[in-house]
């Protein structure tokens, strides 16, 4: 399998970083934290990972790491979500509470009212995803959450003078 990630270890930050540690996550490596910080934490879940699909463990991630990690492309995607938190309202929240309820953690309505309801699902996806638990739906929660693009298929089409409409 080939990669067209680069070599990252201790030290490193970044994307790239959230991206090797949610895949370690995954996989049940757990690197404390997505937080896009290569610390001794996700050195140590590296190492874990290495081991047991018998790779060099020495704790940096190679082209054999992330290929055993089933991983070929290393660009990062961020999400076209804006973030949200308690207080937010709109189809935004309406597309969080309906993906938390598919994946079991919202018992709520599907109002499009990110109240206490909302945030309590969030934090409990939060904590069993590796997330930091802030309550705040921002990219790595968004991406965690299987949601990339929150555009909802509407495409704004700017016209003359710099004035935009929206088509539905």
């Amino acid at each position: 399998m080939v990669t067209s990630c680069t070599t990252i270890q201790v030290g490193s930050t970044g994307n790239i970083v959230m991206k090797l540690q949610y895949e370690l996550y995954k996989k049940g490596y757990d690197p404390k934290g997505i937080d896009g910080i290569f610390g001794v934490l996700t050195q140590n879940a590296v190492i874990l990972f290495q081991t047991a699909y018998n790779l060099v463990a020495n704790g940096i991630v190679d082209s054999l790491t992330w290929a055993a990690l089933g991983i070929t492309d290393c660009t990062y995607y961020p999400t076209q979500c804006i973030s949200i938190q308690i207080g937010s309202s709109g189809d935004i929240v309406k597309v969080l509470q309906k993906e938390l309820k598919n994946k079991g953690y919202y018992t709520g309505v599907v109002d499009g009212v990110f109240g206490l309801t909302t945030d309590t699902a969030v934090r409990l996806f939060q904590t069993n995803n590796g997330l930091v638990v802030d309550g705040e739906v921002g990219s790595l929660t968004w991406t965690a959450l299987g949601i990339s693009d929150c555009t909802f298929g509407v495409k704004q089409c700017p016209l003359t003078l710099g004035i935009t409409f929206t088509i539905t």
